[in-house]
C-alpha cells in the first residue's frame, strides 16, 4: 500500500510533456498564370513536427509538372490525376518536412512546357516527421455533385487533405472537408479539420451537376492519440516510466 502511495505522490510531481495532434498553420495560393513554373509564399509559424503541402493544378488534360520545391528543397510527390476534357484540368499534391519553421516557405511547381497553373501551399503542426503519408487515393467523376472520394486512414489521428477541381465554378465544402484555398477557376484545397480514426474517410464537394477530379491523402501524427492533447508524464531521476505512464519504483 505505501508503494502504491509513493507511486502516486512521484507522478504527480513529475514534469508534464504535451503531445499534440496536427493542426493547421496557414495557406496561400499563387492564382492561375502562364509559364514554366508557378511560385507562392507562406510564412509558417513557430511549430512542431512541421509539414508543408502543395497542390498543383494545371489547365489542360495532361499532367506536365515535373517537381514541386519547398524553399528549393526537393518535395514528395504523393499523386496526381488528370481530369475529363469537359474538366480540362490535371490535379497533384506535394509534400515536405521544412527545415526551418517561423520563416519564409517558398514553394514552386515546374512543369515540362509552358502552362497555365496555380499551385497552393500549406503549412502544418503535429506530422510524422519520418514517413509521414499514412494513405491516399484519387478519382474523377462525371456530370455529379457532391462529388465524394475517399481514403483509408490507417494511423489514428491522421489528417485528411484534398485538392479538387471541376468543369463549372469554385467548388464548395461540404461533407467532412474545410476549405482552405479556392479560386473561380474551379479549384479547391482543403483538409478534415480534425483527427480521422482507422478506416475510410471520405471529403464531399458540392457544385452544380460538373465534371471532378481529385486527389485526397491522409497525414500521420507525430504521436498518436485520442483526438485530443494528452498530458504525458515525464519520468525522472529514480523512476523509469513504462508504457502505460506508471513509473516503477
Amino acid at each position: 500500500m505505501k508503494k502504491i502511495i509513493l507511486a502516486i505522490f512521484v507522478l504527480l510531481l513529475l514534469p508534464l510533456s504535451v503531445k499534440a495532434d496536427i493542426g493547421y498553420d496557414t495557406s496561400t495560393q499563387s492564382g492561375f498564370g502562364a509559364g514554366t513554373s508557378r511560385t507562392t509564399s507562406l510564412t509558417s509559424g513557430a511549430i512542431a513536427n512541421p509539414l508543408i503541402l502543395a497542390a498543383a493544378y494545371e489547365a489542360a488534360v495532361a499532367d506536365t509538372v515535373t517537381g514541386c520545391t519547398a524553399n528549393g528543397a526537393a518535395m514528395t510527390k504523393v499523386a496526381s490525376r488528370v481530369g475529363s476534357v469537359n474538366v480540362s484540368k490535371a490535379v497533384s499534391l506535394w509534400y515536405a518536412i521544412p527545415t526551418s519553421t517561423g520563416s519564409l516557405q517558398t514553394v514552386t511547381c515546374s512543369a515540362g512546357l509552358s502552362i497555365t497553373m496555380n499551385v497552393v501551399a500549406a503549412s502544418y503542426s503535429g506530422v510524422k516527421q519520418v514517413s509521414p503519408l499514412d494513405s491516399f487515393n484519387s478519382g474523377v467523376a462525371a456530370s455529379t455533385s457532391p462529388y465524394t472520394t475517399s481514403t483509408v486512414v490507417s494511423a489514428s489521428n491522421s489528417w485528411v487533405m484534398m485538392v479538387v477541381a471541376d468543369s463549372g465554378n469554385e467548388p464548395v465544402a461540404s461533407t467532412g472537408v474545410t476549405k482552405r484555398q479556392g479560386t473561380a477557376s474551379a479549384t479547391a484545397y482543403g483538409d478534415s479539420n480534425t483527427g480521422a480514426p482507422p478506416g475510410a474517410y471520405s471529403m464531399s464537394w458540392t457544385n452544380a451537376a460538373n465534371d471532378w477530379v481529385g486527389v485526397i491523402a491522409s497525414f500521420a501524427p507525430a504521436t498518436s492519440g485520442s483526438g485530443s492533447t494528452e498530458l504525458v508524464p515525464v519520468p525522472i531521476s529514480g523512476g523509469v516510466a513504462d508504457s502505460g505512464g506508471a513509473t516503477s519504483l
